[in-house]
C-alpha cells in the first residue's frame, strides 16, 4: 500500500470516529433539553448520524446499526472517542480491501475499508478485547 493511499485511509477512520463522537456528544444535548419532544430529538438525531453514514461507509442495509438503532455512549465512555481510539495498523488484505485496526484501553477496532468507484469508505466493523483471541461483530 503506497503512502497517499495510506494517508486516505487513515483520514477517513479518523474523521469517522471523530464525527461519531460529536454526534454522540449532539446526542447527550439532545437528550437533556427539555423543550424538545422525544419524537422530534429522535428524528434530528438519526438525521445527523445518517449524514455521517452516508458520508464515510458503504452503501448497505445495517439493520442492527446506525442510522437504524440509535444508541450513543455518554461522556467518559464514548462509543467512538478520538482521543482513546489510536490507529496501531493497516493492511491491505486484498485489492481494494483494507483493515485498519485501533486500540482503547480495554479493546480493539477493526475498521474494513474498501474502495469502491474510486472512493474509499467503511464498509464495517469488528471488535475484540485485549484478551480475547476472536473478532466478533460490531456495530458503526
Amino acid at each position: 500500500m503506497d503512502d497517499i493511499t495510506k494517508k486516505t485511509i487513515e483520514k477517513l477512520v479518523l474523521n469517522f470516529i471523530s464525527e461519531m463522537n460529536e454526534w454522540e456528544k449532539y446526542c447527550n444535548e439532545l437528550d437533556q433539553n427539555t423543550q424538545l419532544a422525544w419524537d422530534e430529538a429522535d428524528r434530528m438525531m438519526e438525521q445527523r448520524v445518517a449524514s455521517i453514514i452516508n458520508k464515510y461507509c458503504t452503501d448497505k442495509e445495517r439493520k442492527m446499526s446506525r442510522p437504524n438503532a440509535i444508541s450513543w455512549g455518554v461522556e467518559g465512555s464514548y462509543v467512538y472517542d478520538p482521543n482513546k481510539e489510536k490507529i496501531i495498523d493497516m493492511q491491505e488484505s486484498r485489492k481494494n480491501r483494507f483493515f485498519v485496526t485501533t486500540r482503547t484501553d480495554n479493546k480493539y477496532l477493526q475498521y474494513i475499508v474498501v474502495k469502491k468507484n474510486n472512493k474509499y469508505l467503511i464498509d464495517s466493523k469488528k471488535r475484540r478485547f485485549l484478551n480475547e483471541d476472536k473478532w466478533y461483530v460490531d456495530y458503526l
